[in-house]
């Protein structure tokens, strides 16, 4: 038996395909990535699985790669992601889906740019898929001659893509300490999603040690404490905290700026305590000498 592969090229048709966005939040003002997962679910009554149920898989052994028993493949899938919003620009070409096998799926990833101006809110895209399938499978002889052609399957689907403000992890305050004590800086989440898996490190920089530390994940509007030791020589230091978190699919860096406030023991810092100190007392004196004059009046009046 002979096996003949004939590309067949017949008019496009409407394809049976869902998809769904499985990473489909992006972050302002960065560029994102959309991960898009498509999902094929052939219509059975095409009358081929009879065909390809009779002939022998020696038979189709150049063909079996695109068909079997259970139906046929989505061949060569290639999928285009459009926005008629021009706040989002889409930076990546046509993405290859490859072949699906009836009742499977498959991912691929789209670079998304949110450009400024762009607010908090759903914005509406399209994909347009394209690719082939089995349409046809042709016998011939008594030692038969098996012919397979194809058609061209095309889908056009709308998702929807939610614009967030993500993550925004800032430093609130200086610090301030001894030489040599204890600092610490507390980062604040401003944004509207969790920052998971957040670490603050201090690398090579001029009067501090290394540090690094896991502070976990920071709800939006929830603080943790990063704490380091503080240089040696009192002064007021700039340095920048290196803090890293995870959002969606991806890993975010980011620098923040601080200054760290080095007080000797004598500083206003320390001098502080004793001045409140020094006050109770005096406020404690002072309504002692008014209940002893309150005391000395009724005596004198009896």
């Amino acid at each position: 038996m002979l096996l003949a592969l004939f590309l067949l090229v017949l008019p496009a048709i409407a394809a049976p395909f869902s998809a769904s966005l499985v990473q489909g939040e992006l972050e302002q003002g960065r560029q994102n990535t959309l991960l898009v997962e498509v999902s094929y679910q052939p219509d059975n009554g095409s009358g081929l699985d009879g065909v390809l149920a009779g002939l022998r898989k020696t038979d189709l052994d150049r063909g079996d790669r695109w068909a079997d028993k259970s139906g046929q493949y989505a061949l060569f899938l290639v999928g285009e992601l459009s926005s008629g919003d021009e706040r989002l620009t889409i930076i990546s070409a046509p993405q290859p889906f490859g072949t699906i096998r009836p009742m499977n799926s498959s991912r691929a990833g789209f670079d998304v740019r949110v450009e400024e101006g762009a607010g908090v809110g759903l914005y509406p895209l399209q994909l347009h898929l394209q690719g082939k399938r089995l349409a046809k499978v042709t016998t011939e002889g008594g030692e038969p001659q098996v012919y397979l052609s194809y058609e061209n399957i095309s889908q056009i689907i709308s998702l929807e893509a939610s614009v967030v403000l993500g993550p925004r992890i800032e430093a609130e305050g200086s610090s301030s300490a001894r030489p040599g004590g204890q600092m610490e800086v507390v980062m604040v989440n401003r944004g509207d999603r969790v920052a998971s898996g957040v670490t603050a490190s201090i690398d090579t920089q001029p009067q501090f040690r290394r540090t690094s530390a896991d502070l976990g994940d920071i709800d939006p509007g929830r603080s943790e404490r990063f704490q380091f030791t503080a240089p040696k020589v009192a002064g007021d230091y700039p340095l920048a905290i290196r803090v890293s978190y995870i959002f969606g699919e991806s890993e975010r860096s980011q620098d923040l700026a601080v200054i760290a406030q080095v007080r000797e023991g004598d500083s206003w810092e320390y001098l502080v305590p004793l001045a409140v100190a020094a006050a109770s007392f005096l406020v404690i004196l002072g309504g002692a000498r008014m209940l002893s004059r309150g005391r000395g009046f009724r005596r004198r009046r009896w």
